[in-house]
């Protein structure tokens, strides 16, 4: 990671678990650095469409400026690098082979509303992680930099 990188981070919206996850990871975090977006937000849902996942919301994704998209325990290990207290463990599970990461993240996956609970609509308040919430524009260039040659949809 640069100190000029920016990233986007899309995670179920739904899930209490994923939610408790990003504000853990992200509380503190610069605006300027990262934004948020609820894969079932209707901006979530193209990016989802874009990147060929459709209704599957089993992943997390986090893509950063230079084009890099990171899915499952990779995401969620670079998504905890950008808070300096979880960075240390976050690079010390990066030792761990990915396969092996993304079986527990599977296997968290496939618990997690029962475990954790499910919500009906996202309910990570704006006061919690301030001005962290991805706006259109912002999509937009990221979709621009990762689908070059394609004008980013207009809302829906």
């Amino acid at each position: 990671m640069t100190d000029d990188e920016r990233y986007l981070v899309l995670f179920d919206g739904v899930c209490v678990f994923c939610m408790a996850s990003v504000k853990a990871a992200l509380k503190n975090a610069s605006p300027d650095i990262v934004r948020i977006l609820p894969l079932q937000s209707p901006i979530g849902k193209r990016f989802a469409d874009r990147l060929g996942l459709g209704e599957d919301l089993e992943t997390m994704i986090v893509l950063s400026s230079d084009h890099a998209a990171a899915t499952k325990s990779a995401a969620a290990l670079k998504m905890f690098r950008l808070n300096p207290t979880y960075r240390p463990i976050a690079k010390l599970l990066l030792w761990v082979p990915a396969p092996i990461r993304d079986l527990v993240y599977d296997a968290i996956g496939r618990v997690r509303y029962r475990v954790f609970g499910q919500v009906d609509t996202c309910v990570l308040p704006d006061d919690i992680l301030p001005g962290v919430w991805a706006d259109e524009p912002y999509c937009a260039e990221f979709l621009t930099a990762i689908f070059p040659g394609q004008k980013p949809e207009a809302s829906r």
